[in-house]
C-alpha cells in the first residue's frame, strides 16, 4: 500500500560514532578500544559464558518441500517460533498443502507434529510471528507485486485443554494492496500492535487504533525529509515504545528511531552508531528488546570479507547497543574468518545473557556473553544445529522474540535448501554448562548429485554415468544461455532407446526420491522415456512424452496425462519410490517454480518383477535429432 511519507521531525539526537576497523583488526584484542563515547569490547578469553543448560542437541526435521525449494526458516527480523504452556511451536511449511501450519514439537519424541491449523494457505509468504501472553499474532506476505501478495494479520487463541491454537474470527486482517519484504510485527504494553515491512524501498510503518481489527494510515519514515536507502530493517516493542532499527545501502550507520506511544505519528526521536562495513553487507540484521535494561540489541553482519585485501581478524558480526537513555556502543561478536553468517539475538533476562545464533559453513552455531559487560568468546562458538551429510547447507537459523528462561530452555529451526528439509536445535534449560554432543544420525541419505560442473563444455560426461547403447560422445557437456554447465544426450540414428544411467547403490527399503532438471528441443514424436527408475528386474517407473505430452505407467495401464511441455523451457521432474509399497509417484513442474504442473500418487511399478532401485536412467526415444538438456540430478533415499 503507497502511504504518506511522514518525517521523523525533530531528530532530538543523532549520534554517529565510529567502530575502528584498525582497533578490530589488531592482532592483539585486548588492546583493540576506540576513543569515544561507543566502544568496541573484544574478548580477553575464549572460554564460553556458563549458560544455564546441560546440552545442545541437534535433529533433523520434516521436510518443507523438494531439493532446492526457498528456505522457509526466515527473513532478516521475522521469528517462526514461540513457547506456550510447556512446549514448542512454530510457523512452517508443510509440502503437501503448500500451506504455512501451527506445528508443535514433541520433545520426548523429537518431532515436530502438524497440528492441521492454517496459518497462511500461501506457502511463499514468509511470516513473523509473536506471542504476547494472550494471543498467537501472525505478520505474513509475498514480496511481489500482485494482489494476491498482500500483507495479512492473524490472531490465534490457545486452547490449553486442548493444546491447540484456533483462529480468531473476523481475521485475517488485509493491510496493504500487494506484496511488500521483511513484514515485522510488535506489540507495545499499552495494546497497540504496529507492523513495519519494505515497499519498494521505502521504510513503511503501520499500527492498530484501539482494536487489533482496525488499522491507521501507513507511513513512510523519513530522514532530514529524506526516506532512506534502507537495506534491512527490524521491529521491537520496548514498553509502550516501539523501536525500529535499521541499515542503509548508502552508509554504514545502524540507525533506531523510537516512537513513544503517545505521539503524533510524525514524531520520532533517532540515534545512530556506524559500523564499518555495513553499506555493501548482506540485508543481515536481527534485534531484541530487553525491559530491564531499557535497550536494543541489534546483530549485524558486515561486508569486510568482501574487500580486497581482507584481514581474516576484522569484524564480520557485530552486536549494537541501543538504549533508550544513553550513548550507543558496539560488540565485536566474531570475526571475518571464524565464517558466520545469517545472524539472530535471543535474550534471557532471568540470566542477563545474550545468544548470538548465526550459520557457518552449512551448520549452526551460538555465543554467549553476559548483558552486565558485553564479551563474546572467539573463535566460531559452539555447534547447535548441524547434520551428518557429507556437504551440508545448513543455513538461516531462526527463533523467537520471547525472553528464554531456564524452564522453556531455546529450541532454534534451520533450513537445508539442498535437501528441503528442516533441522533444529535444542539448548535444554538445566544446571549445568554448556555441552554438544554429536548430532542424532539423520535419515536421508545423499545417494548422487551431479551439477556437470568443472568439466569443458563438449567434453564427455565424466564420472558414473553409463551408455549402455552408446559412445560416450552421445552425453557431454554443453552451456547454454543461462551460463550454466549441464549434461546433454544426443539422440541418434532410428533404433533402440538411448540411455544415460547413473548408477546408485541398490535400495530396497524406505523412499526414494529422484529429481532432476531437463529442456527437450525439439520435442520427440513417438512414446517414449525422458527420467526413468530402474533396478533388479526392470523399470519402476518412469516420465514419458508422446507427441509432446506427459505419459507415465501405472502397473500395465499407460496414462497419457494433458501436460503438454515446451520446447526450450527448463522443466523439474520428480520420482518418488515407496520401496515397501511397490508403488511412486512423479510431479512436473517449472524449474525454479513452486506451482505443481502434474502431479500422480499411488502408481503401481510397471515391472512386477522389480525388487530395488540401483539407477536412474535419462533417455531419449529413438528418433533422430533429439536432445536432451539435464541438470542437478539428486538421488536421496530416506532409511
Amino acid at each position: 500500500m503507497r502511504g504518506t511519507s511522514v518525517p521523523i521531525v525533530a531528530i532530538v539526537l543523532v549520534l554517529v560514532v565510529a567502530v575502528s576497523i584498525v582497533a578490530l583488526a589488531s592482532s592483539r584484542p585486548s588492546d583493540a578500544e576506540p576513543s569515544g563515547s561507543s566502544r568496541v569490547v573484544v574478548p580477553q578469553t575464549s572460554k564460553e559464558p556458563s549458560l544455564t543448560a546441560t546440552e545442545a542437541l541437534a535433529y533433523e526435521g520434516p521436510s518443507f518441500g523438494l531439493p532446492g525449494s526457498a528456505s522457509p526458516t526466515t527473513f532478516g527480523n521475522q521469528s517462526k517460533l514461540w513457547y506456550v504452556d510447556g512446549t514448542w511451536w512454530g510457523a512452517m511449511l508443510e509440502p503437501a498443502s503448500g500451506q504455512v501450519r501451527v506445528h508443535r514439537l514433541d520433545m520426548a519424541d523429537q518431532e515436530w507434529i502438524d497440528t492441521g491449523v492454517t496459518i497462511d494457505e500461501r506457502g511463499f509468504a514468509r511470516s513473523d510471528v509473536l506471542w504476547d501472553g494472550e494471543h498467537l499474532y501472525v505478520a505474513s506476505a509475498g514480496y511481489a507485486a500482485r494482489q494476491g501478495h498482500v500483507a495479512r494479520i492473524a490472531r490465534f487463541s490457545y486452547d490449553s485443554d486442548r493444546q491447540r491454537f484456533l483462529a480468531d474470527a473476523d481475521f485475517p486482517v488485509t493491510i496493504t494492496r500487494a506484496g511488500v519484504e521483511a513484514i515485522n510485527l510488535a506489540r507495545t504494553a499499552s495494546g497497540t500492535l504496529w507492523v513495519s515491512y519494505l515497499d519498494d524501498g521505502r521504510l513503511v510503518v503501520n499500527h492498530t487504533l484501539n482494536s487489533d481489527l482496525v488499522w491507521a494510515d501507513p507511513f513512510s519514515l523519513t530522514v532530514d525529509g529524506n526516506p532512506p536507502e534502507i537495506d534491512q530493517a527490524a521491529l521491537v516493542a520496548l514498553r509502550d515504545s516501539i523501536v525500529v532499527v535499521w541499515t542503509t545501502v548508502t552508509d554504514d550507520t545502524v540507525t533506531m528511531a523510537v516512537h513513544d506511544g503517545e505521539s503524533p505519528d510524525g514524531q520520532w526521536s533517532s540515534q545512530g552508531i556506524t559500523v564499518e562495513g555495513l553499506s555493501l553487507g548482506d540485508d543481515q540484521l536481527n534485534a531484541a528488546a530487553s525491559e530491564w535494561r531499557n535497550t536494543v540489541y541489534a546483530v549485524v553482519r558486515t561486508s569486510l570479507d568482501e574487500e580486497v585485501g581482507r584481514s581474516d581478524l576484522a569484524p564480520q558480526l557485530v552486536l549494537v547497543e541501543l538504549p533508550l537513555d544513553g550513548d550507543p556502543a558496539a560488540h565485536l561478536v566474531a570475526r571475518v574468518g571464524d565464517g558466520h553468517t545469517h545472524p539472530t539475538i535471543v535474550l534471557s533476562e532471568e540470566e542477563d545473557k545474550a545468544i548470538v545464533v548465526a550459520a557457518r559453513r552449512g551448520a549452526i552455531h551460538f555465543k554467549v556473553s553476559s548483558l552486565d559487560e558485553i564479551a563474546f568468546p572467539s573463535g566460531i562458538g559452539l555447534p547447535l544445529v548441524s547434520s551428518n551429510e557429507a556437504e551440508p547447507k545448513i543455513s538461516q537459523p531462526t527463533s523467537t522474540k520471547q525472553q528464554i528462561t531456564d524452564e522453556s530452555g531455546m529450541v532454534v529451526l534451520a533450513a537445508d535448501r539442498d535437501l528441503g528439509r528442516y533441522y533444529y536445535g535444542v539448548l535444554a534449560g538445566d544446571a549445568g554448562n554448556v555441552v554438544s554432543p554429536p548430532p542424532s544420525a539423520p535419515t536421508d541419505v545423499q545417494l548422487a548429485h551431479d551439477t556437470f560442473e568443472g568439466l569443458p563444455v563438449g567434453s564427455p560426461v565424466a564420472g558414473r554415468w553409463v551408455l549402455p547403447s552408446a559412445s560416450a560422445d552421445a552425453f557431454s557437456v554443453a552451456m547454454l544461455t543461462d551460463g550454466e554447465s549441464s549434461a546433454r544426450l544426443t539422440g541418434g540414428p532410428p533404433g533402440e532407446v538411448l540411455r544415460a544411467c547413473r548408477p546408485f547403490p541398490p535400495t530396497a527399503t524406505g523412499t526414494l526420491i529422484v529429481a532432476v532438471d531437463i529442456l527437450l528441443n525439439p520435442l520427440p514424436v513417438e512414446d517414449g522415456p525422458l527420467v526413468e527408475v530402474r533396478g533388479a528386474g526392470g523399470e519402476l517407473t518412469s516420465i514419458r512424452l508422446r507427441q509432446g505430452r506427459v505419459v507415465y505407467h501405472d502397473g500395465e495401464t499407460r496414462v497419457i496425462s494433458d501436460l503438454q511441455l515446451e520446447p526450450g523451457l527448463w522443466y523439474r521432474a520428480t520420482i518418488t519410490v515407496d520401496l515397501g509399497a511397490g508403488s511412486s509417484g512423479i510431479t512436473v513442474s517449472v524449474a525454479g517454480q513452486d506451482d505443481v504442473l502434474l502431479e500422480a500418487a499411488d502408481i503401481a511399478w510397471r515391472s512386477e518383477e522389480a525388487v530395488d532401485a540401483a539407477r536412474v536412467c535419462l533417455a531419449l526415444p529413438a528418433e533422430p535429432g533429439l536432445v536432451l538438456y539435464a541438470d542437478n540430478l539428486r538421488v536421496i533415499a530416506t532409511r
